[in-house]
C-alpha cells in the first residue's frame, strides 16, 4: 500500500503542469517536478544546486522572505506572488501556495503561471486608467459646461473618445455617448447597433485586419490595441485607435469585449502638418544657413571666451583665414593686430549686456597684409535670461566708401579752392575791364587834343610834327591793344589760324629785334644777340613765331630800367630749338611766378601802376608755342633781380630740312558721299548743302530733329551734320536718339555738330551725345571739309 501511495505520489509530482517544489528551511531547493524546467528554462540540477532567491526578482525579495518567515513560524499556509526569472533572460508571474513542515524541515511549493494574468490585468488597468482619466476628463468638461450648449459641444469634441461594450450573445455594440458625434450617427444608433453593421462600415482594406485581430484573441493573449479606418455615412473617412479587453468563459469561450475607442483623424492631420512643418521649417533654416554663408556682410558669433563658434564667408575672407580655421580659435590667436581693440569693445559688452552699434575699426588683417582696412562692426549680446553667453558681430567693410569719402573731402577742397579761383578769375576780370578801358581811353586823349590843336591856322611845323608823332604813337598803341583782344578771342574760341612752312629760326629773331631796336635805344637798353648757326629749321608759323620773339623783347624792354641789358640766345637743346630772351629789369615775385602766363594778369594791377598795358602779351606768347608743339618757361630771382623767359621748339630733322610742307588741310573725296544735313536756320542749311554738294557729296536737308528722324529711318547715309540748338527737339536729345537706332537705321552714323554753342562744356556736352566732331559757327568750307576728312577716314 505505501509503495502504491508513493508511485501515485511520484506520477501525479512529475505530471501536474503547476510547478511543484520542496524546498528546504534553509531556502535550497531539494526537489522540483519537470513544470519547473518547462516554463523558466533551468535544469533540475541548476535548481538543486541553487537558493530559491537567486531566481526570485530584485523587488520581490522582501516580499517573498516575509512569507518564508511566516512558515517557518508555523503558519499553516501562505499564498503570494512572485516574479522567477528564466533562463532567456526575462521574469514570469507565479502565484505560490506555500505549507511548511517544520518536523521534516520543508516546505512544501505549488506555483501556478499567472504571466498571461498579470499581463492582462496590468493591461485592463491601464485600459481602466486611461478609461477612468478620460471619463474624468469628460465629466470634468461636462460638469464646466453645464452652462453653455456651444461649450458642451466644444468639449465633445476636444474629447473625441468613447467607451464600447460588445456582448457575444446578443451581437450589440453599446457606446458611450460621444461615439455619435465621432461616427456620424444619430445618438441612438450610435449608442448601440449590431456588431455586423458596424464592420460593414470599417474601410475594406482594414476590415479583414482588424476582424482577425479579434479572431486571434485567446484567454492567455486577451487585450489588444489596433488602429483602423471607418466610413462614416456622410462619406467621411476617419482613423480610430482602439485598445480592447477580451473575456473569456471557462470553456475558452469569448463572451465580452471591452476598450476605450479614440479619434485619430484630427491627431494625424496634425502629425502630417506637423511633419510638413517641420520639413519647411527644415527648408528655411537651409535657406538661412546659405543666406548666413552668401550674405556679403561679415557675420560670426562670438563665445564668452571671445572664441569663434559660427562665422560666414564673408567674414572669414576679410580675415584670411577658413572658417574652419576661425571655428574654437579666439581673435587674438587669428589676428593679434585687431586683438587690443577688439577686445576693449567686446569686454565692457559682456559685462553690460549693451550692445555697440556703428563703430568704425581700421586695421591690417592677413588677408591683405600691409593695407590699412576700414570696416563697420555692430556688436549685438546674445542673453540667456539676463546672462551674456555671447556676441553676434556683423562686420561691413567700408575702405573704398572711406576712400571714395576722403576722394570726396578733397574734391570739395578743389571745387572750393576752384571757386575761389573763379572768384579771382572774375576780380581779375574786372580789373581788366577797368585797365581797358584805362588802356583804350588814355591813347584817345593826347589823339583829340593833338586833333583840336592840329586844327588851327597858327599851329608851326615843329609843333605839327610833334602832334603828327604823338598821334602816330597813340593809333599804334591802340592797334596793337585791338590787335591782342582779336588773339585772344581768336585763342578762346579755337580760332587761331596757323600757316606752317619750313622757316629759319634766327632770321624771324632778327626780324623782331628790328622792330624793338628803337625802343631799347629810347632807353639806352644793350641788346646782347647770340645765335647758334647750327640750330636747324623749325616748322612753324614765321609771322605768329615773329610775335613770340617780338612779345618778349617788347615785354623785357618794357620791364627793364634805362641803362640796363637785354639778352637774346638761340641755342640746341636735345633736338630742340631754345630761344631765351632775359633781361635786368623789374623781376618777378615768386607768388606771381605761377600766374605770369594767365590771361588778364598783372604783377601791378593798381590804379596807380608804373606801366601799361593789359596783361594780355604773355598769355598770347604761350598759346602761341604751344601751339607750335612747344614749350615756355619763366624764372626769376625775385623782384628787382631781372627775369628770363625759355621758349623750346621740335626741329626739323637735319637730314631733310627742306622737305615740302605737308598741307595742313587733310583731303577728303566727298564724291558720292551720302550726307544729312539738319539746322533750323534755312540760310545756313542752304549755305551746307551747297558747299557739300559742290565737293561731290549727295546732300539732304532738314529742318528740325523731328523732320530728320524719319529720313534717317527710310535711307542710309555715310555722315550726319546737326545743329545743337533746335525748337523742339535739341541736337543733344537727337543724337541721342540716333545712337539708339539699330545699326540698319544710321544708329552708328558719323556725326559732326555745328553749332553758335563753342565753350569747351558745349563740347563736352556734344561728345557725351554722341558726335564725333564739335564745329563752332560761323564756318569756313575747309575747317568743314578737314572735319569731315578726320572722321571718314578713323
Amino acid at each position: 500500500m505505501n509503495k502504491l501511495v508513493l508511485a501515485e505520489e511520484a506520477f501525479f509530482f512529475e505530471g501536474m503542469l503547476d510547478l511543484l517544489s520542496v524546498i528546504g528551511l534553509d531556502g535550497y531547493f531539494k526537489r522540483i517536478n519537470p513544470a519547473f524546467t518547462q516554463t523558466l528554462g533551468y535544469s533540475e540540477a541548476e535548481y538543486l544546486a541553487s537558493h530559491f532567491l537567486d531566481f526570485v526578482h530584485p523587488d520581490d525579495h522582501s516580499a517573498t522572505l516575509a512569507e518564508m518567515e511566516k512558515l517557518k513560524a508555523g503558519a499553516p499556509l501562505v499564498t503570494f506572488d512572485n516574479r522567477y526569472r528564466t533562463l532567456a533572460g526575462g521574469y514570469r508571474w507565479l502565484e505560490w501556495r506555500a505549507s511548511s513542515q517544520i518536523d521534516r524541515v520543508v516546505i512544501y511549493c505549488v506555483a501556478r503561471d499567472m504571466t498571461q494574468h498579470k499581463d492582462t490585468e496590468a493591461a485592463l488597468k491601464r485600459a481602466n486608467e486611461e478609461l477612468e482619466r478620460h471619463t474624468v476628463q469628460l465629466e470634468q468638461v461636462n460638469a464646466s459646461l453645464q452652462e453653455s450648449e456651444e461649450r458642451n459641444q466644444l468639449a465633445m469634441k476636444i474629447a473625441r473618445m468613447y467607451t464600447f461594450a460588445w456582448d457575444v450573445a446578443t451581437d450589440y455594440v453599446k457606446r458611450s455617448p460621444h461615439c455619435a458625434d465621432i461616427l456620424g450617427l444619430n445618438l441612438p444608433s450610435a449608442k448601440r447597433e449590431k456588431s455586423t453593421t458596424f464592420f460593414q462600415r470599417i474601410h475594406p482594406d482594414d476590415r479583414d485586419r482588424f476582424i482577425a485581430e479579434l479572431q486571434a484573441l485567446t484567454p492567455e493573449n486577451n487585450t489588444y490595441r489596433t488602429t483602423y479606418r471607418v466610413v462614416r455615412p456622410d462619406g467621411q473617412l476617419i482613423i480610430l485607435e482602439e485598445i480592447g479587453s477580451a473575456l473569456f468563459n471557462q470553456q475558452g469561450q469569448l463572451t465580452r469585449l471591452i476598450g476605450i475607442t479614440a479619434d485619430l483623424t484630427e491627431r494625424q492631420r496634425l502629425e502630417v502638418e506637423l511633419e510638413e512643418n517641420r520639413a519647411i521649417l527644415h527648408r528655411q533654416l537651409a535657406e538661412i544657413e546659405t543666406i548666413y554663408q552668401s550674405a556679403p556682410i561679415g557675420l560670426s558669433f562670438l563665445n564668452q571666451e571671445l572664441r569663434f563658434l559660427r562665422i560666414n564667408q564673408r567674414l572669414a575672407e576679410i580675415n584670411g583665414f577658413s572658417v574652419e580655421e576661425h571655428i574654437g580659435r579666439t581673435i587674438r590667436e587669428l589676428l593679434p593686430e585687431l586683438a587690443d581693440t577688439a577686445e576693449s569693445l567686446l569686454l565692457p559688452i559682456l559685462e553690460t549686456g549693451q550692445p555697440l552699434l556703428n563703430v568704425e575699426i581700421r586695421g591690417e588683417t592677413p588677408a591683405q597684409p600691409g593695407v590699412e582696412r576700414t570696416w563697420l562692426e555692430n556688436f549685438l549680446p546674445l542673453k540667456d535670461g539676463d546672462r551674456v553667453i555671447g556676441i553676434n558681430t556683423v562686420c561691413q567693410e567700408i575702405t573704398e566708401r572711406k576712400q571714395a569719402e576722403a576722394q570726396l573731402e578733397n574734391l570739395l577742397q578743389q571745387e572750393q579752392a576752384a571757386r575761389e579761383a573763379a572768384e579771382r578769375a572774375n576780380r581779375t576780370k574786372d580789373e581788366f575791364l577797368a585797365m581797358l578801358s584805362h588802356e583804350l581811353r588814355t591813347p584817345l586823349n593826347p589823339i583829340l587834343g593833338w586833333t583840336k590843336i592840329l586844327q588851327s591856322p597858327q599851329i608851326s611845323a615843329d609843333k605839327l610834327q610833334v602832334g603828327l608823332s604823338t598821334i602816330e604813337r597813340n593809333v599804334k598803341q591802340q592797334a596793337q591793344l585791338i590787335e591782342d583782344l582779336l588773339d585772344i578771342s581768336q585763342i578762346i574760341h579755337g580760332k587761331l589760324s596757323l600757316h606752317f612752312t619750313t622757316i629759319n629760326l634766327a632770321e624771324q629773331m632778327m626780324s623782331a629785334l628790328e622792330t624793338v631796336r628803337l625802343a631799347a635805344q629810347a632807353k639806352a637798353i644793350e641788346i646782347e644777340v647770340i645765335l647758334d648757326p647750327s640750330v636747324e629749321h623749325v616748322r612753324g608759323d614765321a609771322v605768329r613765331l615773329q610775335q613770340v620773339v617780338w612779345n618778349l623783347l617788347s615785354n623785357a624792354i618794357k620791364f627793364t630800367p634805362k641803362g640796363g641789358q637785354v639778352t637774346v640766345q638761340l641755342t640746341y637743346v636735345d633736338d630742340h630749338a631754345q630761344i631765351q630772351v632775359s633781361d635786368t629789369g623789374q623781376g618777378i615775385q615768386p607768388e606771381f611766378l605761377p600766374h605770369v602766363f594767365e590771361l588778364f594778369q598783372q604783377q601791378d594791377s593798381s590804379s596807380t601802376r608804373f606801366f601799361g598795358g593789359l596783361g594780355l602779351g604773355l598769355a598770347i606768347t604761350r598759346q602761341l608755342v604751344e601751339a607750335h608743339g612747344g614749350t615756355i618757361t619763366v624764372a626769376s630771382a625775385g623782384e628787382g633781380q631781372g627775369s628770363k623767359f625759355t621758349v623750346q621748339l621740335p626741329l626739323i630733322p637735319a637730314s631733310n630740312p627742306h622737305t615740302p610742307d605737308a598741307c595742313n588741310n587733310q583731303t577728303v573725296n566727298l564724291k558720292n558721299l551720302r550726307v544729312i544735313v539738319v539746322d533750323d536756320h534755312i540760310d545756313s542749311l542752304e549755305l551746307i548743302k551747297l558747299l557739300l554738294e559742290q565737293e561731290g557729296a549727295v546732300v539732304q536737308v532738314a529742318s528740325s530733329a523731328i523732320e530728320a528722324l524719319p529720313m534717317l529711318l527710310q535711307a542710309e547715309f555715310d555722315l550726319l551734320i546737326s545743329d545743337i540748338g533746335m525748337p523742339e527737339m535739341d541736337g543733344y536729345t537727337f543724337m541721342r536718339q540716333i545712337c539708339a537706332l539699330p545699326p540698319q537705321f544710321n544708329g552708328e552714323i558719323l556725326a559732326i555738330a555745328l553749332t553758335a554753342y563753342a565753350g569747351e562744356i558745349n563740347q563736352r556736352q556734344t561728345f557725351a551725345a554722341g558726335f564725333q566732331v564739335h564745329l563752332a559757327k560761323p564756318i569756313e568750307l575747309q575747317p568743314l571739309l578737314d572735319a569731315i576728312a578726320k572722321i571718314i577716314n578713323r
